[in-house]
């Protein structure tokens, strides 16, 4: 088998005709165009898969060619497994090694970025493991399922050697391999050829003639006895992940995830109010997340959620169909690990549905401020097309609801200063309801007569300074930015820093989100200005709005 896996190989790493022997970049060519959305369909809300055969019969094409490309390798791979088996991913993993080996400087994508290629491999560790633990293997296998250990590890010393720490492994793969092997049935022995009939003597006139039937009872032919009756299948037992170096950590932890949020979505449909489901859900999601991912200029490689996605959540909350919301942004965490705002959505619809999901929201609640507090920096990243992984609503969501749990931001106050604000809070919480509600227009309309009427101007002031808020958490953050700018007019007026350092800080905070959220030409005080002040009134509320 493995040489006529290197004879494919040999074929595929032959160089590209032309000035080039690894042939063009064709990171924005069409056929590469439809290939890579092909691919990004794995991670659709929609459950769509992408079309192997396609990417199997055009990857071997483009490979061939026109270029020598590790992403092209990687997808054509997981290709050849779902549409050739073992024996199609054996031929891709042995050109893989082969073109590696040969064109590893010049291949694309650059060599320069050395984690985008590591990247792929943990992603065709990833994928593969996923497919292959389902992928049911008979003794039959067995060759095949060795010789692909012996090629991935092959492949695994390469990329080893040329990515040093940017090669995250094949472990999680590797180790699903040696489970499928040591799981494999032995294969049965050849069953023996069947004895030939014995021969009959002739009839001798000699003999004396036998008795008769009624004399003496015919003995019955010996008959075969009966096969023992299958025996029964055994269940299939659930095992963790085998660990056996620390390059199957990771991969051990997200397949242990994976399994962690199936059982709290099982437990969802027993009972949709259970504080352990939730709990369950968001341990599953983060179990591997060990750091932030990689980010250039506060964007990540990840793919962002699609619009029509992101805009039935805001239907589904417009029109208070709440069990709906809740069930739809819980079962997207699955998918966006890093999007938070499902969490919000999902808080909001436990709030309209009433007392039974108290316990649940305060689940939610907790969990994902206990995540982002050992991240602080997420809710400040980005999906790859700029998509915040936290947007302005949210942002402010989980700052109102860190304040409530007592680890909100210092700048002392009062006593009275604190039951102030509880009656602020109370007064403006059928506003907030309907901001929350994705009812912004009505909420602020509320909001700002509430304002109007406060008794003095401090008290007007920290009416309006609410209503920016409000906002701010309804994904309006020109509207807030606006109104912050009027407000900061009045403070740097009246010298408020002075006299009211919280209030003017959280002016500040709230002022300078805004402005990062709607970006315009503007003047006034600089952002910079503004943060250093900031720094001075709340040190605690500064690091927040440097994602710290």
């Amino acid at each position: 088998m493995l040489e006529e896996v290197a004879a494919y190989a040999t074929s595929l790493v032959a160089p590209i005709e032309g000035a080039s022997p690894v042939g063009e970049d064709l990171s924005y060519d069409p056929d590469f165009e439809t290939l890579k959305g092909e691919i990004d369909k794995l991670a659709s809300m929609a459950g769509e898969q992408p079309n192997w055969s396609e990417i199997a019969v055009m990857g071997e094409e483009l490979l061939r060619e026109r270029t020598k490309d590790l992403r092209l390798l990687t997808w054509f791979t997981m290709a050849r497994l779902k549409t050739r088996g073992l024996r199609g991913f054996n031929e891709a993993i042995a050109a893989t090694t082969a073109i590696c080996k040969a064109f590893w400087e010049p291949m694309y994508p650059s060599a320069k970025r050395a984690r985008a290629r590591g990247n792929l491999a943990g992603w065709l560790s990833d994928q593969g493991a996923a497919y292959l633990t389902d992928l049911e293997l008979g003794p039959s296998d067995r060759d095949a399922l060795a010789a692909a250990d012996q090629l991935l590890r092959e492949l695994d010393e390469v990329l080893t050697e040329k990515l040093g720490q940017n090669h995250p492994g094949f472990g999680g793969l590797l180790s699903v391999f040696r489970e499928k092997l040591r799981r494999l049935p032995a294969e049965a022995p050849a069953a023996p050829p069947p004895a030939p009939p014995a021969a009959t003597p002739p009839a001798s006139a000699a003999q004396s003639p036998q008795p008769t039937a009624a004399a003496t009872p015919a003995t019955p032919a010996a008959t075969p006895p009966a096969a023992p009756p299958p025996a029964a299948a055994e269940p299939v037992a659930v095992t963790a992940p085998r660990v056996s170096g620390a390059g199957d950590v990771l991969p051990a932890l997200r397949t242990l995830g994976k399994s962690i949020c199936e059982c709290a979505a099982q437990l969802r449909k027993e009972d949709p109010a259970s504080a352990w489901a939730y709990r369950l859900q968001r341990t599953g999601l983060w179990l591997a997340v060990k750091a932030p991912p990689p980010a250039e200029g506060g964007k990540t490689r990840i793919p962002p959620p699609p619009p029509p996605q992101m805009k039935r959540l805001e239907t589904l909350a417009a029109g208070e169909q709440w069990m709906e919301l809740l069930n739809t942004a819980e079962g997207m965490t699955s998918t966006y690990l890093f999007w938070f705002d499902l969490h919000r959505w999902a808080a909001l619809a436990m709030d309209r549905l009433g007392a039974l999901f108290v316990e649940a929201r305060k689940t939610v609640v907790s969990e994902t401020l206990g995540f982002l507090a050992a991240h602080p920096m997420l809710p400040d990243l980005a999906f790859a097309d700029g998509t915040p992984f936290a947007d302005a609503g949210t942002k402010a969501w989980l700052e109102e609801e860190q304040a409530r749990s007592g680890g909100g931001s210092g700048g002392g106050g009062s006593t009275q200063l604190d039951e102030e604000e509880q009656e602020l809070q109370a007064r403006f919480e059928e506003a907030k309801e309907l901001a929350a509600a994705g009812k912004v227009a009505e909420a602020m309309s509320l909001g700002v007569q509430l304002a109007e009427r406060g008794a003095d101007l401090r008290s007007r002031f920290r009416s309006r300074l609410l209503v920016a808020q409000m906002a701010l958490q309804g994904a309006k953050p020109e509207v807030a930015r606006a109104m912050l700018e009027g407000l900061l007019d009045v403070a740097t007026e009246h010298a408020l820093h002075r006299w009211e350092p919280k209030l003017c800080a959280q002016l500040y905070a709230l002022l300078l989100a805004a402005r990062k959220a709607a970006p315009t030409e503007r003047t006034g005080v600089p952002d910079q200005d503004l943060f250093d002040v900031l720094c001075r009134l709340d040190p605690a509320a500064a690091l927040k709005v440097l994602g710290r």
